[in-house]
């Protein structure tokens, strides 16, 4: 069951930060968007056009979106294997954010993951047992998926305690913020093919499952330091989904009284 919610999960936060991305650009312009992402657009963007080398294919595209309330695509394969080409470069782009955004949460992030796990759990054999597994329990019921939802709310609440319990005069924590945010939003492919890349990921989380049956290494990591990380990522697309609904409403309303005046 923890792999199946482990896939439907993080197939969420993936998606998530596509919607994020996509409602920074209405609200910001592309141009800005990535600009303001800089460190995770320069490594999904290299990242992707490593995918295609692979494969000797030219890469083509810029880093940056072309200014405009649309995200520059760039280039996408076509041809009999321009699907799977795509799904390979979004691969190799997952896997470069995954690898960044593990050795940031390593380096200067650890003390904001256990903050936002020790809110309600305690630290037993060297791991922070317990934290998150409510999303582990797929609902079955009426009753389970409201409390699913409730725990939502829970969570995005421990999310901001966690964070105002940090040293906010301490570089770490500015820097683990920003990258964090940057990161999160584009583990995933945001402008690319996104069908391909959403089915490159599915496929990943695919065999992370089957290695996890198999090997009592991999199943250990999936309870322990990915879960963390995933509930981490996961609170973070809740709040920065809900700010920018909220930043896009705003924004409509005004617009709209503007027209009527």
């Amino acid at each position: 069951m923890i792999y199946a919610a482990l896939t439907l999960w993080m197939m969420l936060t993936l998606a998530g930060g596509l919607a994020i991305y996509h409602l920074l650009v209405r609200l910001l312009g592309a141009r800005l968007t990535d600009w303001l992402m800089l460190p995770a657009t320069v490594v999904s963007e290299l990242a992707w056009s490593v995918g295609i080398l692979l494969t000797g294919r030219p890469a083509a595209g810029g880093l940056i979106s072309f200014s405009g309330s649309t995200a520059s695509p760039g280039q996408r394969p076509t041809g009999t294997w321009g699907f799977f080409i795509s799904m390979l470069a979004a691969v190799t782009s997952l896997a470069a954010g995954l690898a960044v955004f593990c050795a940031l949460v390593h380096w200067i992030g650890q003390p904001v993951v256990e903050a936002l796990a020790r809110t309600d759990m305690i630290e037993t054999g060297g791991h922070l047992a317990g934290f998150g597994m409510p999303l582990a329990d797929l609902p079955q019921s009426w009753d389970a998926f409201v409390d699913l939802l409730g725990y939502q709310i829970t969570l995005v609440g421990r999310w901001f305690q966690a964070w105002g319990r940090q040293d906010w005069t301490h570089w770490h924590t500015l820097v683990f913020a920003y990258l964090g945010l940057c990161f999160t939003v584009r583990l995933g492919q945001v402008r690319h093919d996104w069908r391909a890349a959403l089915l490159a990921e599915a496929a990943i989380l695919g065999i992370v499952a089957a290695l996890g049956l198999l090997s009592a290494g991999v199943d250990d990591a999936v309870k322990g330091d990915i879960w963390f990380l995933l509930n981490f990522a996961w609170a973070t697309v809740l709040v920065l989904l809900a700010a920018t609904l909220l930043a896009t409403a705003i924004k409509a309303v005004v617009q709209t009284l503007r027209r009527n005046e």
